[in-house]
Parts: C-alpha cells; sequence; structure tokens
C-alpha cells in the first residue's frame, strides 16, 4: 500500500518527522517536493537519513537539483549525489532514472571527501543503465536556449534526456572495463549514432562539428574514475527490500515541474512524481509512504506561471527572510502565497492518500526569532540544533525549544506557548487540510 502524508515544510526541520519511520509498518519513504520546488527536501532526507535506513536512492534528475544541508553549523550544497551522503551505514543509490554528468559528480565527491564525508564505491552506486552528461550536450542546450527561452540550468539535463529518449545515450554502463577491446569497439559504434545526430543539429545551428577522436578520448578519461561507481542498483536494492530494511528515496525538483504533468513547456525534463520512483529505480516500492512538502508559500525558479506571484514588498521580505536563492545557480527564487487549488491537483495524482499529517512549528519559531534581532542564519543553526538533540535524545521538540537559553532569552514561555498551540494549528492549519484532502 502506497500512503502520502501532506507535511508543511519548513526553512528547517524539526522532530515531528520521526514517525515517518518509527511510528509506521513503511519499509520505504518517498520524499517528494508537491509544489513548484525548495521545498526542504534535503533537509528533509537528511533529517530522515538519522532514522537508520540502509538505503538513500534518487530516482530522477540530475546534477540540477540542488539541497543545501548544514550540518554542525556547516552548510553543504548537493546536487547528484543523494542527500544521506554524510550518514555512516547508509548507501546512496542514483537509479535508471537520473542523468549523470561524471564532471559534477567526481567534482562533487571531491568537495564532499573534503568536507569530511566518506565516499566510496561501497556507499555509493550508480545504475548502469543511468545515461551521462557529456560536454555536447551542455554545448547543444546553450545553443537552444537562445532560441527556447526556457530559463533552464543549461546543465545539459535536457538534451542527455532526449538521447535516452531516442536510443542514442551513452549510459554510465558503458564506461566499464574500456581496456576490452571489444567493450571500446561498441562504445565508438554508439559515439558514431549520437554524433550523427548532435552534428546535424549543430549544422542547423552553425556551429562546428564534434569530432569523435574527442568525445572517445573524454569517456576513456572519465572511465577509471566513474566505472568503478557503476553497480545493478536495482538488485542491490531489492535485495535490501528482501531483508526488510527500510529505504529511503529523495525525489528531485517537485511535481509542478514533472515532464508529463507539470506547467509545460516550463518543465524538468524527468517524471518527478512519487509514482516514477518504481521505474526510476526499477524496484517494485513495499509498503511505501509518500511524504509530499509543502512551504508555507511557494516559490518558484525560472520561467513559467505563477498563479500566487506577489511582486511587490510582501514577495521580496519573504525571500529575504526565507534566503530563496537556488542552491545550484543562485537564481532568485520568485515567492507567492500558498496555492491550496494546484496542492489539490497534486494529491489528486497520488495514490492511497491517507488524510494524517504533521504540522511543524519550526518556520514560525524562526521568524519570531529573526523578529527578536537575531541574525536568519543563526537562528536557523540554533532550531536545527535544537531538532537534532530532540532527535538524539528522544525528546520533544518542543520541550527542548524550551531548554534552549538562546530561544528563551529572546522569547518568553508566554511566546512559546502560542508558537506551540496545537489548539491554534487545529483549528486553522487544520481548515487547509480538510479542504485540500477533501
Amino acid at each position: 500500500m502506497k500512503k502520502v502524508l501532506l507535511g508543511i515544510s519548513l526553512l528547517s526541520i524539526t522532530s515531528t518527522l520521526t514517525p515517518a519511520f518509527s511510528a509506521t509498518q513503511a519499509q520505504t519513504v518517498t520524499v517528494i517536493g508537491a509544489q513548484f520546488g525548495d521545498e526542504s527536501k534535503g533537509k528533509i532526507t537528511d533529517l530522515l537519513a538519522n532514522r537508520n535506513p540502509a538505503a538513500v536512492c534518487r530516482f530522477n534528475g540530475g546534477d540540477n537539483a540542488g539541497r543545501t544541508l548544514v550540518i554542525n553549523g556547516v552548510k553543504h550544497k548537493l546536487s547528484l549525489i543523494p542527500s544521506g551522503i554524510f550518514h555512516k551505514n547508509v548507501t546512496c543509490f542514483l537509479g535508471a532514472g537520473t542523468t549523470i554528468n561524471p564532471e559534477a559528480f567526481l567534482k562533487e565527491i571531491a568537495k564532499l571527501q573534503d568536507a569530511g564525508a566518506e565516499i566510496s564505491p561501497r556507499n555509493l552506486k550508480i545504475t548502469a543503465n543511468a545515461p551521462l552528461i557529456l560536454p555536447l550536450h551542455k554545448e547543444i542546450e546553450l545553443i537552444a536556449e537562445k532560441v527556447n527561452n526556457l530559463n533552464t540550468t543549461k546543465k545539459g539535463i535536457g538534451p542527455s534526456y532526449e538521447d535516452k529518449a531516442g536510443r542514442r545515450a551513452i549510459r554510465a554502463g558503458d564506461l566499464v572495463a574500456l581496456d576490452h577491446p571489444e567493450n571500446l569497439a561498441a562504445l565508438e559504434e554508439k559515439v558514431d549514432k549520437l554524433l550523427s545526430y548532435h552534428n546535424a543539429l549543430r549544422r542547423g545551428f552553425s556551429e562546428p562539428e564534434i569530432e569523435k577522436s574527442d568525445v572517445i578520448n573524454y569517456l576513456k578519461e572519465i572511465s577509471p574514475k566513474v566505472a568503478p561507481f557503476v553497480a545493478d542498483v536495482a538488485t542491490e536494492i531489492a535485495k535490501l527490500q528482501e531483508q526488510g530494511k527500510k529505504i529511503l528515496i529523495e525525489g528531485a525538483q517537485s511535481v509542478w515541474l514533472d515532464i508529463s504533468h507539470g506547467t509545460y513547456p516550463f518543465v524538468t525534463s524527468s517524471n518527478t512524481l512519487a509514482t516514477a520512483a518504481d521505474s526510476g529505480l526499477g524496484i517494485r516500492l513495499k509498503n511505501n509512504l509518500v511524504l509530499g512538502l509543502v512551504k508555507a508559500y511557494t516559490t518558484r525558479v525560472g520561467n513559467g506561471p505563477f498563479p500566487t506571484l506577489l511582486n511587490d514588498a510582501t514577495g521580496e521580505k519573504i525571500r529575504e527572510i526565507g534566503h530563496e536563492f537556488g542552491a545550484v545557480t543562485g537564481r532568485t527564487r520568485d515567492t507567492g502565497w500558498l496555492d491550496l487549488v494546484t496542492l489539490k491537483q497534486m494529491i489528486r495524482m497520488q495514490k492511497n492518500i491517507n488524510k494524517s499529517k504533521y504540522v511543524f512549528f519550526s518556520q514560525q519559531l524562526m521568524l519570531r526569532l529573526v523578529d527578536k534581532g537575531i541574525q536568519r542564519d543563526q537562528a536557523y543553526r540554533i532550531i536545527q540544533k535544537t531538532a537534532h538533540v530532540a532527535l538524539d535524545s528522544g525528546k520533544d521538540f518542543r520541550d527542548e525549544v524550551r531548554s534552549v537559553k538562546e530561544i528563551t532569552d529572546k522569547l518568553s514561555p508566554q511566546d512559546l506557548d502560542k508558537i506551540f498551540d496545537l489548539a491554534y494549528y487545529r483549528q486553522n492549519v487544520n481548515v487547509i487540510f480538510k479542504r485540500v484532502l477533501g
């Protein structure tokens, strides 16, 4: 059975998410964004990774999916590697629905290793079926963007998926054992097919053609660095399922950027709904709980429809307090009111809706701390540290907050009572859930 829990996401994370693994019978938890993106998917995934899943998996997208984690007060920006990479005894998988930029992959590994992450082919694996993003993909996207004007991330994601659909992609498995003559010969045939298409495109744009030798040499250069991470991901995840292990799945982008169901053509190039996780990983999800994240307001990066856009001082204030800038590109995020119409449409696209829900307090808490003169980043760190202490100790987040001097120096017991007033949330927030869920 698949259930969907609708959660109001935050600028920081709290212990109220713990039940996603501990208080349900779910073997798999899938985290998706229920709006246009930037709903704290990475932070929530990182939090749930503390609950000892055996694996954290990505099923879609590429290095266009920015997530920012704050660990011990230090910010870490991820783009391709799953958010569980800082957790020991967790294996991170990149499934067949993703697309892999080898250069970005290797750079991100090096950056995270410098930050203290232990990364090896033992705990990070790429499926052999994942298409690769090559330099020619980024080049053709930059060329085509002059005509399309979609304001993409210009990372070659779309052209890579186009080649996958056109059955001419170079895939991660093609990098394995290129020192064997037969494997190299097979790769050369695939490159011929790839270039017959791309060079025709480039001629149409009056751009110089790409030499086959340049592509082959590039692939031979990255092969020994990337090939060790290539594995039979679907089989390995299936084995973990058979052992009864917990699986955490991390969605990239969000539902309204889905290539099939989003605000086309202003969408990403992959399927972002939770229902795409099965095919994106090549497994059958068992006892799957879907956690759909919703911010208290809406943000969007890039072009496309935005019905509740706040193009005024209020929107600018939300952007400032929420620090709404893209984790990958730094692009400014547009801000707007919570859109219940599109939220209800999202719910209709999921199966077996469970009308349970979590309400999170830390957004309100952070805003009050900022109002009291604490800098946004400092307030963020205080709340995150408090949340992790609560998680590790098993205490209620609200009780832990009341014991933190940095908070109680700024907020009185009466202030905290108002923030944590469950009656208020039941009376007001439940109205939202009732209207959305029916």
